[in-house]
């Protein structure tokens, strides 16, 4: 059996190169990063609006509703939708941004005494005697933002690129 022998010439310069471009790439997902938090947000407050709005519309009104963006879009069913009444759970959805470097996490969700409400809401479950069913909110604004999330870090890669 033969041996195979091979040298790897500029191996520093490669190093080098890796660490430029991983240097431009960490600012760049922080931003990312900071811009996917703001999209899933408004999302999520989008969703939270839009069933509010519908539940409190008229069967008549409902059906227009329905037939003017039910084509693709989100159509909100006050039986199967939260139903906002104050508003407070829309408004206390945060979002944040933490880590350094390539470990950057975002979080997006309700935040203070809205937590318990809002995760009622979202999966189901009981509250003193009453059974609430599932009303999500969360999880498709998070469906619906996945594309621009993408994007935003396709962005932030190629721009990483692009600069060398």
């Amino acid at each position: 059996m033969a041996d195979f022998e091979f040298e790897i010439r500029g191996g520093d310069e490669l190093l080098k190169g890796f660490k430029r471009v991983w240097n431009a790439l960490s600012p760049n997902m922080r931003r990312a990063m900071e811009r996917s938090t703001i999209i899933i947000q408004k999302k999520v407050r989008e969703q939270l609006s839009l069933a509010g709005k519908a539940a409190r519309r008229s069967k008549a009104s409902q059906r227009a509703f329905r037939k003017q963006f039910g084509r693709g879009g989100y159509v909100p069913n006050p039986t199967k939708h939260l139903r906002v009444q104050t508003g407070t759970l829309r408004r206390s959805i945060q979002r944040e941004v933490r880590g350094e470097g390539l470990d950057i996490e975002g979080k997006v969700g309700p935040g203070g005494l809205a937590k318990e409400y809002a995760t009622i809401h979202e999966f189901g479950g009981t509250a003193g005697r009453a059974k609430i069913p599932a009303r999500p909110y969360m999880a498709p604004a998070f469906k619906d933002s996945k594309l621009s999330v993408l994007k935003e870090i396709e962005k932030a890669v190629t721009g990483a690129v692009g600069e060398f």
